[in-house]
């Protein structure tokens, strides 16, 4: 195939969104790293998680380039299934590429393909953690019925599957073992950084013993687990701010955990500052001592990463892939089964000086160098990618 393969790629929320987090970095940071053998043309919401507006100076409903992709910002009204099927109908692809298997333009292109409207066009479909047992957990029976819907209707026949850990192809394997017939077709690409980070080691603040100064970014919603690392605060003793980062997904989620820190004694300041856009985290990070974050489950955890990249130590649970931390200087990971244990890190880092505090930060900056710009992973993703798109 001489000409670029075209991966029609279809995510709920993109650029220059930042809201939904994680899944809008995987997506640039794939198009930024193949724009050069794969060309990404990207359907997406013409506004960002939560917003009632449109993005200002966008255009909805024609394409645009963006970086190395063309975008075509959807209007509400062309989200239909009749919309999706003409967008699709009048543009020329490879590939269909989903970024979500629950969000309602994944339902209705599935849907639409499989009542026979979309020819044989091969999916890539990457769920993004939505089959983590901490994910299924909310909205529990909404997802069950269309889950159980999607089995008898054999919505994913054929489709391959995308996953970006271990625990995500377990996710995947256990969910479409029951009653789906024969096996899903998983395929292990561990997600990519975006190859930029700091041109330089970032400036980072020198840590004042006796006193911490943490961070949290995080959507406020009830599978986040706020209201858990507040809970975890309480009965640390010594000098503690937290800044809290994110955008506020369930308002009557918040309110609970306002009033959660309202109770908090003296010692522990919390301070809530807002949605933060993703090219402002690492700037904030590296001015913090420690990125707090006892997590339900990450598929991958994009603002740990980034943590590590500003150079601030983290303190994060055993549900992400990032583990062995202490093993390499760079922070902890902790079972959320261990409160005491949390809580006596967190009066560890209040006790720390500003050398060892250096040091940790110095390994932080390492150890993103040499595990998570692995040339295997890239490697993996470009393999997935070019062996679905041969098959055309």
């Amino acid at each position: 195939m001489n000409r670029r393969p075209i991966f029609l790629t279809f995510a709920d929320y993109y650029l220059p969104g930042y809201k939904a987090g994680g899944p809008i970095r995987a997506i640039s940071n794939i198009v930024n790293a193949f724009s050069d053998v794969f060309q990404f043309d990207i359907v997406t919401r013409d506004r960002d998680l939560g917003d009632e507006q449109s993005y200002p100076g966008v255009a909805p409903d024609s394409w645009k380039s963006l970086d190395n992709a063309r975008v075509l910002y959807l209007s509400q009204q062309r989200l239909s299934a009749v919309g999706l099927l003409e967008l699709i109908r009048r543009h020329s692809f490879d590939v269909i590429y989903l970024n979500s298997f629950f969000s309602t333009i994944a339902v209705r292109i599935l849907v639409l393909r499989r009542m026979g409207f979309l020819g044989s066009a091969p999916v890539i479909l990457a769920p993004r953690g939505e089959f983590a047992s901490s994910a299924l957990r909310f909205k529990r029976l909404r997802k069950r019925i269309y889950l159980e819907f999607a089995r008898m209707m054999r919505l994913t026949e054929g489709v391959t599957w995308q996953a970006s850990s271990q625990h995500e192809v377990a996710d995947i394997q256990n969910v479409w073992a029951l009653g789906a017939g024969e096996s899903p077709t998983v395929v292990l690409t561990p997600e990519m950084l975006s190859g930029k980070g700091f041109q330089s080691t970032p400036h980072i603040k020198a840590k004042v013993a006796g006193r911490l100064d943490a961070a949290i970014v995080l959507r406020i919603s009830d599978n986040k687990n706020l209201d858990g690392a507040l809970k975890l605060l309480a009965g640390v003793g010594g000098e503690m701010a937290l800044s809290i980062y994110g955008p506020v997904e369930s308002p009557s989620y918040w309110a609970e955990c306002e009033r959660l820190i309202e109770k908090l004694p003296g010692n522990l300041k919390v301070s809530y500052h807002g949605p933060v856009a993703h090219e402002k985290v690492r700037e904030i990070l590296s001015e913090k001592d420690l990125f707090f974050f006892p997590s339900l489950g990450e598929n991958f955890g994009h603002a740990i990463i980034e943590a590590l990249e500003a150079g601030c130590p983290v303190l994060v649970s055993d549900r992400t892939p990032w583990r062995k931390l202490k093993e390499h200087g760079v922070g902890w990971d902790v079972p959320l089964e261990r409160p005491d244990e949390f809580r006596s890190v967190l009066e560890q880092m209040i006790a720390m000086g500003p050398d060892e505090h250096a040091q940790m930060s110095a390994n932080a900056i390492k150890y993103v160098s040499s595990v998570a710009r692995n040339p295997e992973i890239l490697e993996s993703n470009r393999r997935l990618f070019s062996t679905v798109a041969g098959s055309v």
